[in-house]
């Protein structure tokens, strides 16, 4: 089963697991959202609470 979440900018990411998901969105996170500073801790919480199974 993979794992997804969606970016408010309406981006969608999906992995196999929550840190290869946390890859993905990182990658999206540093060419879109630069300006967000996001530290891996924070991403990982984000995916915590709204990455979904899919």
């Amino acid at each position: 089963m993979k794992r997804k979440i969606v970016c408010p900018c309406g981006h969608p990411m999906q992995a196999a697991d929550d840190e290869e998901l946390y890859k993905v969105v990182r990658r999206h996170v540093d060419e879109f959202h630069p300006e967000l500073n996001y530290s891996k801790d924070d991403i990982m919480n984000m995916i915590a609470q709204e990455a979904m199974d899919v």
